[in-house]
């Protein structure tokens, strides 16, 4: 940009150097730079719109943003389909401590090949030599088949770990003890891991072609991106703890409020029941006035009537009359005693009469000698 005047080109565009060369060339109206230092996205566009490039578009091209170049990308056509290739499949060996040796299931598959093999090969050579069927086909070579049994759908796949056959009928030989293996009731779930081994070892598909200045942008995209993700993850947490927050002050808040109903409704049992109290007592109170008015009313009438009964006689004496005591005039009744014990009758007076009377609402009988009338005269 101006490595005529410093001799370099600083690769920091917060450089004070920077700052300072852009105003000279704003004061000098000096069109707006556009190098890979000023614009680096624009650029990194640039880059990657090179296969759409022509002879018609170059010019237009450098002067265009990055939208506009990510959009002459897209219009490019589709690319025709690539031809297809013989992918064959890379065999994978078994070390000495590789964790499928510990597999019960396979060990049985790598016993029956060893002893399907040592069969076949005395079928094949009946007179002695020097080679012996391990000298073929060891247990080294059954584990490295073991590893790769996801391979195996016809005679021929072996061939994808031993090559070739050492003597003809070999690759049959071990493939149909391989489906005799595959009878296994955990012979699938084997199969199934091999393939997810694989899988798993597999490299993944390279990624397009950067250049130094695109991928510093692409990772600084992706811290960004990552800064992004952990930012809105944490603002999740927050509308969480606040949620739950929320929860319990509702729920403390519907606490206290059913606990304030609950004591409203006591109370207003409480006063009702105080009500009902305060009512039947002055109901009470006011049949006992009732009670009391008509006694009155009884005593009055009673007192206007003369009394004409003649004056009782006890033992041939005649006892005088008595004037009645203040609770005997509050409603007296005079009633018929006798009783076959006289010394009860002689304990509890002479003429053996109870008197009835109402105190406060209660019922009592009071022994009395204050009437001289005959139990036929009496009220009762």
């Amino acid at each position: 940009m101006f490595g005529h005047r410093n001799g370099y080109i600083p690769l920091d565009p917060d450089s004070d150097i920077v700052h300072e060369e852009e105003d000279r060339q704003r004061e000098a109206h000096m069109p707006i730079c556009d190098c890979s230092n000023c614009q680096p996205e624009e650029a990194e566009a640039l880059w990657l719109a090179q296969a759409s490039l022509t002879n018609d578009n170059f010019d237009s091209a450098l002067k265009m943003g990055e939208d506009e170049l990510f959009e002459l990308i897209n219009s490019l056509p589709d690319p025709p389909a690539p031809p297809v290739k013989d992918m064959r499949n890379i065999p994978m060996l078994c070390g000495t401590d590789d964790p499928i040796v510990e597999c019960p299931t396979l060990s049985r598959l790598v016993s029956l090949w060893d002893q399907a093999f040592t069969e076949f090969w005395h079928s094949q050579f009946t007179h002695p030599c020097h080679l012996g069927p391990d000298n073929h086909f060891g247990r080294d070579l059954g584990w490295d088949l073991a590893k790769n049994v996801d391979l195996f759908l016809q005679p021929e796949d072996l061939g994808v770990v031993l090559a070739s056959e050492s003597i003809p009928g070999q690759f049959t030989c071990l493939f149909n003890a391989f489906l005799q293996w595959k009878e296994h009731p955990n012979a699938a779930s084997t199969v199934v891991k091999a393939a997810e081994r694989r899988k798993a070892a597999a490299r993944p598909p390279s990624k397009p072609i950067q250049s130094v200045e695109g991928a510093r942008i692409a990772q600084t995209r992706a811290e960004a991106n990552k800064i992004a993700t952990k930012e809105a993850k944490l603002v999740e947490k927050q509308r969480e703890a606040q949620a739950k927050a929320a929860e319990k002050v509702a729920a403390a808040e519907q606490k206290a409020q059913a606990k304030l109903d609950a004591d409203l409704r006591r109370l207003a049992l409480k006063e009702t029941a105080q009500n009902e109290r305060a009512r039947k007592r002055e109901l009470a109170k006011q049949e006992r006035a009732e009670v009391r008015a008509a006694k009155k009313e009884a005593a009055a009438a009673h007192k206007k009537q003369p009394n004409t009964a003649p004056a009782g006689k006890i033992g041939g004496v005649t006892v005088p009359r008595r004037p009645l005591s203040q609770r005997a005039k509050r409603g007296a009744v005079e009633l018929p005693y006798s009783s076959p014990n006289k010394k009860t009758d002689n304990r509890r007076g002479q003429h053996g009469y109870f008197l009835w009377t109402t105190v406060q609402s209660r019922h009592m009988y009071q022994y009395s000698d204050l009437f001289h009338s005959s139990p036929g005269n009496s009220p009762l």
